[in-house]
């Protein structure tokens, strides 16, 4: 009996460890498996999954129209001339001293801004040099689509005289500074005119200027339908 108890100890032991070092690398082994199935999992979603993404973009959605190659330009350009529009309004707002909602006709002040500086220069009508009278219909047409005479004498005989009180945004102001109808401007906002003058080249001035306010002739709005109908929609 001591011998077949020795002996059945001696087996139960041989038996649990050939059955540990069985079980060991098959606990080793499912860690390894487990992180072979992580590490693949990831590197799934980073190979596959992502592209997919991008794919889903590029076939579908607003993706097409910015990766086209005249949207960018479209898209950047309004933003920038948007954010341009309004620091021209803010400009002319202080130089003017009035409220920058007042300032709604931004084609207006998008053109003042385009030839502001251009010196002045006698039957000039360029960057390089302009006149009064040329920059007055250069600016009616390119803002209001209307047509007007050449020099300043004709322009006023194509106005309706308006009271002072009656002066809006658009209307045509007249000099006499060289004798007869011999300056032009076009009115903006409380008593300011933008016109081109022989000292400073396009600028804004104002009616109540002692030298303006001695030379004033008067004010008037152009006989043109198109532009009375811009005026009465502003």
């Amino acid at each position: 009996m001591p011998v077949l108890k020795h002996y059945l100890y001696t087996t139960a032991i041989f038996v649990l460890l050939t059955g540990c070092q069985a079980l060991k690398p098959a606990a080793q082994a499912s860690p390894g498996k487990n992180e072979a199935s992580s590490s693949g999992f990831l590197d799934n979603i980073a190979i596959s999954s992502a592209p997919e993404s991008n794919n889903r973009n590029v076939k579908e959605g607003p993706m097409p129209e910015i990766a086209d190659d005249n949207a960018p330009r479209f898209y950047f350009n309004s933003a920038f001339n948007i954010e341009q529009s309004l620091s021209i309004q803010f400009k002319y707002a202080i130089i003017m001293d009035v409220d920058v909602e007042t300032l709604e006709n931004q084609s207006l002040y998008n053109y003042i801004e385009n030839w502001w500086g251009t010196p002045y220069r006698m039957g000039g009508n360029s960057h390089s040099g302009i006149d009064c009278s040329a920059f007055v219909q250069g600016l009616l047409i390119s803002v209001y689509g209307a047509s007007l005479p050449r020099v300043a004498h004709e322009q006023k005989s194509n106005c309706v005289p308006i009271r002072d009180d009656e002066k809006r945004e658009g209307d045509l102001v007249f000099f006499n500074t060289r004798g007869g109808v011999s300056h032009v401007g076009v009115y903006l906002h409380n008593n300011k005119f933008v016109h081109a003058s022989t000292s400073g080249g396009i600028m804004i001035s104002d009616l109540n200027e002692t030298y303006w306010s001695k030379h004033y002739l008067g004010a008037g709005r152009p006989l043109d339908e198109t532009m009375a109908q811009k005026m009465t929609g502003q």
